[in-house]
């Protein structure tokens, strides 16, 4: 069973070879990664359980290294006895408020780790944020502001949110957005996850009443990559 998948996307962004772990077969990990060439820059994204201690230690047995801890928070679906915030449904971004957002994405566990090109990082983050919303995924704004979100058929899950007008409770007025939409639309909750390292992400979600659900590590085995 193959314990590797090649991403042309984020190879193509990173401009080296990008393989993401599907299976955590170890062994059979380990031989995956020893046939892939060595003269070829290579990195390679997992994400474990933060409780499956023996898995995480047996990649780092294999070289991978922790980059940052992922935490998903939930809020489940109840009446808002608030007005909702008026906000708009599509965004076209000016291309210097889209870097603006790109590069404030410094928690992202790419731009984290110390051996990956951090212009990349910001080149993904760009990409990511014009796909979604360029029609990838739905969105509300307000201003320059916005939060992209996909309905599944149990749960909206937030995909992006990034503000680059601080100060002004903008963040907190498209949560409550978008709890509106779960609620209007009858689904249950509304799930994100985002960085452990990033505090100010996670205080707006608590203040927003998500509650932590799950935690994952991230790791890397990152080969001959300059940052």
């Amino acid at each position: 069973m193959a314990t590797l998948q090649y991403s042309a996307f984020d190879s193509a962004i990173f401009g080296l070879r990008f393989l993401r772990v599907t299976a955590f077969d170890v062994s059979a990990l380990a031989d995956e990664i020893a046939a892939e060439p060595y003269d070829v820059p290579l990195v390679i994204d997992a994400k474990i359980p933060a409780s499956d201690s023996a898995t995480i230690d047996a990649l780092r047995g294999l070289g991978f290294e922790k980059a940052a801890t992922m935490v998903e928070l939930s809020w489940q679906a109840r009446a808002l006895h608030i007005d909702l915030p008026h906000v708009e449904t599509e965004l076209q971004l000016s291309a210097d408020d889209l870097t603006a957002h790109a590069e404030q994405f410094i928690y992202q566990r790419f731009y984290q780790d110390p051996r990956i090109s951090r212009s990349a990082t910001v080149k993904l983050m760009h990409t990511w944020i014009a796909n979604s919303l360029g029609g990838r995924r739905k969105s509300v704004s307000m201003g320059r502001n916005f939060c992209t979100y996909a309905l599944n058929d149990d749960r909206v899950t937030i995909d992006l949110l990034s503000c680059i007008d601080r100060g002004q409770g903008i963040a907190a007025q498209l949560l409550v957005a978008v709890q509106g939409i779960a609620v209007q639309t009858g689904l249950p909750a509304v799930h994100v996850t985002t960085e452990a390292e990033n505090m100010v992400a996670l205080k707006t979600y608590v203040r927003a009443g998500f509650v932590p659900c799950a935690t994952a590590v991230a790791l890397h085995f990152v080969r001959d990559v300059q940052a």
